[in-house]
């Protein structure tokens, strides 16, 4: 296994360790000398030192393979609320609807919710649940409705079954007819 793991992780993840290039040559490296190891002290029938040497194995791969999980379940669309509050500093933000705990600690800020069309600023952003655009037309009926991007704080990709709608919120800009 430990012999294979540079080959098959490379076969299968070329395109996706960029930044992890480094732990990934680690980790090889220290698997293929432990995998060796391991086979040697086999072939020598020194059971001790293959029992001492599996245990070092394991243990390397939790601390140099483990790290490299974030390169199978990595989320592209990725965007954190964060960048919102430093793009929009003359804009005021709002939330329509409820929005998830883990959205408005990215934020980092206080977000006032609006219930209805009764705002008085003339344009304003508007942060909603994601999928949430034919009720924002119904209620703010006197406002144009302009969506901007979509902030997804999902740290997997889609298809993972850990992932969760309630981490994406969309943003709008609204401004008066």
């Amino acid at each position: 296994m430990g012999i294979s793991f540079p080959f098959i992780g490379y076969f299968f993840f070329k395109d996706s360790l960029d930044g992890y290039w480094m732990r990934f040559i680690i980790a090889s490296i220290c698997l293929v000398l432990t995998s060796i190891m391991i086979l040697i002290n086999l072939k020598q029938k020194k059971i001790k030192n293959t029992f001492y040497l599996k245990v070092l194995f394991f243990g390397l791969i939790l601390i140099t393979v483990l790290p490299l999980t974030n390169v199978i379940n990595k989320n592209d669309d990725y965007m954190s609320l964060g960048e919102l509050k430093q793009k929009e500093r003359e804009l005021k933000i709002y939330s329509f609807g409820s929005l998830s705990p883990e959205l408005i600690w990215d934020y980092g800020d206080k977000i006032i919710r609006v219930t209805n069309e009764e705002n008085k600023e003339n344009k304003f952003g508007l942060l909603t649940k994601f999928n949430f655009e034919s009720e924002l037309k119904n209620i703010f009926k006197n406002y144009q409705i302009d969506f901007i991007m979509t902030f997804d704080l999902n740290p997997v990709s889609k298809q993972n079954k850990n992932y969760k709608d309630r981490l994406k919120a969309d943003y709008y800009h609204l401004t008066k007819k």
